[in-house]
């Protein structure tokens, strides 16, 4: 957030009105995308393997073009299905290397849960972010996306700590890595 105040604090403070007008958007932004979304990958990423990630990411499109449809009232073309089925086709053969019976060795572990949320979790806010308005400036978006991100992320921080499940030691550099990141 520090390194993105640096760029765009200036933005921010002009485009708070707008901000404002939007605020419950911008926290569902923050909620669905940077708190649960990040958050589930993380969690996910430490259990799964890059087979199972890539495959369950592919998933997202589908997902994202259903959440269009049911939140958004988009319609679908037949277009975006022929190119959904392609694409889901050509990550298969990318993730497996050409080899389906890679699919046969496939080991299901809690991790894949967790990404499985994170990508329908993004998947929501790919169809949310949509409704911006226009006039703010995607830095500055993404800026106050994650400032209303912080007091979520902070809070679960701090439960890591009282249970004893932060991992990473208070050293001067995490320091400056949680301030800059």
């Amino acid at each position: 957030v520090i390194v993105l105040l640096l760029f765009s604090a200036k933005g921010l403070v002009r485009q708070w009105p707008l901000i404002r007008q939007q605020w419950k958007l911008f926290l569902a932004l923050a909620f669905f995308q940077v708190v649960l979304g990040q958050s589930a990958l993380y969690i996910g990423l430490q259990t799964s393997t890059a087979l199972n990630a890539g495959l369950i990411n592919s998933t997202m499109p589908a997902i994202t073009i259903a959440f269009a449809w049911l939140v958004a009232g988009e319609k679908i073309s037949r277009r975006q299905v022929i190119g959904l089925v392609i694409a889901s086709f050509g990550v298969l053969a990318i993730v497996v290397r050409g080899d389906l019976g890679r699919l046969a060795a496939l080991a299901f572990v809690p991790g894949d849960i967790w990404l499985q949320f994170a990508f329908v979790c993004w998947s929501y806010y790919n169809v949310l972010v949509n409704r911006l308005t226009v006039e703010i400036n995607p830095f500055v978006a993404f800026l106050a996306m994650n400032l209303f991100a912080l007091p979520f992320l902070s809070a679960l921080f701090g439960v890591e700590i009282l249970l004893g499940m932060a991992s990473t030691p208070w050293t001067i550099e995490a320091i400056a890595a949680l301030l800059c990141f």
